[in-house]
């Protein structure tokens, strides 16, 4: 029997759901659909991130919030935890690579102005937390390489998507303009979108080639109208579009070919993806 593998779909009107993936040959079927955020129903529920197959963090902002905080679900139990609970808003929970930890996007709030940082906090929320970084903001999107590295997406005009060192906070710019998803795929290998007037690509960042124009590379373009991307282990691509989920398999394929329609679950128009390991 195949092992199940988890999927997302997050919805604009911020509904969360996960399904079984398995594998039956050549062909991947969608099971035992789940709907997660029925405590949260048609609010702020965003940004789900597997910490291991049965546990995941998403952001949500209920009802009697003034901003988002991090949660922690339980697939298997069905139980739930917050995980921060503040005055400013936390987004795109992550494990980092140090087990200990976990970080989030903080929206900070200072008289006047706001600051989007990085901040880390322990696992077993012995403390408060800290900021990644000292000087380094504007952070909407970020993933981690290693312990020492992560790449970010900081907001600007134009937006950039550059590697920073957490102890040196050197960075060092890869792109400008690109999309908000990126996928660490191991092996020092990144993929992000690179948006352009002509149209958006997926691209390749290989961390370990230094001084070289190779270091980018095309992998496929994107799903018309689409911005998220997930990988699965064999390297086919998945992107969404309305109800429909696609897939592309580099090398392979020379289009998007419908993957799964999850109109029957009124799941209607499909925005973030997430896989588990």
């Amino acid at each position: 029997a195949a092992l199940p593998v988890f999927l997302l779909a997050q919805l604009p009107k911020s509904n969360i759901y996960v399904f079984d993936l398995t594998y039956e040959g050549d062909s991947i079927v969608l099971t035992k659909p789940k709907f997660l955020t029925y405590f949260n129903e048609n609010s702020y529920n965003n940004h789900p991130y597997f910490v291991n197959n049965e546990e995941l963090f998403i952001s949500a902002k209920l009802s009697y919030d003034a901003q988002p905080d991090v949660y922690q679900l339980n697939l298997t139990t069905n139980e739930r935890l917050r995980v921060t609970a503040t005055s400013e808003g936390e987004y795109s929970p992550r494990k980092m690579p140090d087990y200990y930890n976990f970080s989030a996007v903080r929206m900070e709030f200072h008289e006047q102005d706001t600051f989007l940082r990085l901040w880390q906090f322990p696992i077993d929320r012995s403390n408060n937390g800290q900021p990644v970084f000292r000087d380094i903001a504007n952070i909407g999107y970020y993933e981690w390489l290693t312990s020492r590295d992560l790449l970010l997406f900081q907001v600007g005009t134009p937006n950039q998507l550059v590697k920073a060192d957490v102890y040196s906070q050197n960075m060092e710019i890869i792109a400008t303009n690109p999309g908000r998803c990126f996928r660490n795929l191991g092996n020092g290998r990144v993929l992000f979108v690179q948006k352009s007037p002509q149209g958006n690509t997926i691209m390749q960042y290989n961390t370990r080639s230094y001084g070289s124009s190779s270091n980018v590379q095309e992998v496929a373009p994107t799903l018309t109208n689409s911005e998220d991307f997930a990988v699965l282990y064999n390297g086919t691509l998945l992107m969404a579009r309305g109800s429909e989920i696609f897939s592309f398999r580099p090398g392979t394929d020379e289009s998007w070919q419908p993957f799964v329609d999850l109109r029957a679950y009124n799941i209607t128009n499909i925005s973030r993806i997430e896989l588990s390991p």
